[in-house]
């Protein structure tokens, strides 16, 4: 996730939830979508939150 866990969606979407199902966080400190798309290959994440903005360079890329 490259949300901040300072905001509540971070908190809970990011952090929270992937703990209390038990899944693994990978954490990035900025949001640069090769390095996004690169983990996403690497980890195969089932949750990846994010801002509609990140979703739409996700998709142009």
């Amino acid at each position: 996730s490259v949300i901040p866990l300072i905001h509540s969606y971070g908190l809970i979407n990011a952090m929270s939830l992937p703990i209390a199902i038990g899944a693994m966080i990978v954490l990035l400190p900025v949001f640069d979508v090769e390095q996004v798309l690169e983990h996403i290959k690497t980890y195969k994440p089932s949750l990846f939150p994010g801002v509609p903005s990140m979703y739409t360079v996700i998709n142009q890329t």
